[in-house]
């Protein structure tokens, strides 16, 4: 299906860090998620390097952010709750 469409099958780099920040329960593998603002640019956690790299050399246009962890929250009353919290 993806080749049929075009689209090019790319494996994520590598994350910036060996291991989650304190009191984070996820994969470093968060390192992959980022925010696509348009077709042709993202935003990326700023320390994820290379992420940030590999979309540069995809063409994409790359904005660092300075978020390394958001824990989000549904509530029962279906609001959004972010917290961030920082590595340091």
């Amino acid at each position: 299906m993806f080749e049929d469409n075009g689209w090019e099958i790319v494996d994520s780099a590598q994350p910036a860090h060996n291991e989650p920040p304190p009191l984070c329960y996820s994969s470093t593998w968060l390192s992959m998620n980022v925010l696509v603002l348009d077709p042709k640019t993202v935003c990326v956690e700023k320390s994820e390097v290379y992420q940030a790299e590999q979309l540069d050399k995809l063409g994409m246009e790359v904005l660092p952010v300075d978020i390394e962890r958001c824990l989000c929250i549904w509530w029962r009353t279906s609001l959004l709750y972010c917290r961030c919290l920082s590595r340091r």
